[in-house]
């Protein structure tokens, strides 16, 4: 087949018309769509720009000609006579420029902040996370920084920083509020932590409601993300398709079991549990644990106890 040209085939067929032709749902280039290969309830199948595709929850990928291959069950010279056929001449690649991946991925704030900041991390800085049961190996692991007045805590999605939050220090700047604020500029595309599931795909990923969270289940060797503002968007859900085991951990209180339920009926698989003993979450009990046994193999396996795993 050395004397087809694959790429004019794809300048005039477009992946996301013939994916909405195909399956009668609409298609973007940079969002998710069922994927028509297993079944899908929560949209798990990304459009890229550059005109492939790939499925987070059973794993197919590819381009144009690897999808409606897979379709229609035919080899690839059965696709390109019918691409060929006058029915398709009609079809103009037409990409929304507000869809564009690049323009959902692209950084709005400097990646070199993530250096600045991490810099500026001191053993004063080290020794308050330590107090909490937090090494320094957790703080360095999610590329925490310092300002001078609050910690920042990068979130990255797909290795673009997207967005910085920044927390406080309650020994020296307790006064100082609000509590949290994000960073001008920062968009929060994604979890708290999501890279560490995509590079990794754990067996088992916790979804808690904050930073410090996510810093105590890395302590014990077990990946977290958490929402922004108690916000979890439907299309997350297929960043979680390969994970075998999600677990929902609430805050205690109303409003972070309302947050917990809704996250449940996104992900209908995932199991809700809050902390134990009237703890308010995760970190909190770990925390509670670090204080009356301060050894981290026993605290584990109490926190897998908590668990059930």
């Amino acid at each position: 087949m050395t004397d087809i040209d694959f790429g004019t085939i794809k300048q005039r067929i477009d992946l996301a018309h013939m994916i909405e032709v195909e399956t009668g749902q609409p298609a973007r280039y940079g969002k998710h769509v069922h994927c028509p290969f297993h079944n899908d309830p929560t949209p798990s199948m990304m459009l890229y720009q550059d005109g492939h595709y790939k499925c987070f929850g059973c794993g197919e990928a590819g381009d144009l000609f690897d999808f409606l291959g897979k379709l229609w069950d035919c080899g690839l010279r059965e696709v390109i006579d019918r691409l060929n056929e006058p029915g398709f001449a009609a079809t103009i690649r037409h990409i929304p420029a507000q869809a564009k991946p690049e323009a959902q991925l692209r950084p709005t704030l400097d990646p070199g902040l993530v250096d600045q900041l991490e810099d500026k991390l001191g053993k004063r800085e080290e020794e308050y996370w330590r107090k909490q049961g937090i090494s320094a190996s957790v703080l360095y692991g999610l590329r925490i920084g310092w300002t001078g007045k609050r910690y920042a805590f990068p979130w990255f999605y797909r290795g673009i920083l997207t967005a910085f939050k920044l927390r406080r220090d309650d020994e020296i700047t307790h006064d100082l509020e609000p509590k949290y604020i994000s960073a001008k500029g920062s968009r929060f595309a994604a979890p708290y932590n999501i890279d560490a599931v995509l590079d990794g795909m754990p067996p088992r990923v916790l979804i808690v409601e904050d930073e410090k969270s996510v810093m105590a289940a890395l302590r014990y060797g077990i990946t977290a993300v958490a929402t922004p503002a108690n916000s979890w968007k439907q299309e997350w859900g297929g960043l979680l398709a390969d994970v075998p085991d999600v677990i929902v951990v609430a805050d205690n209180d109303e409003p972070g079991m309302v947050s917990a339920q809704k996250i449940a009926r996104m992900i209908p698989r995932a199991t809700v549990i809050s902390a134990p003993n009237k703890h308010k979450d995760l970190f909190d009990f770990h925390f509670h644990l670090h204080e009356c046994i301060g050894d981290k193999t026993v605290e584990q396996l109490a926190i897998q106890e908590w668990l059930g795993i």
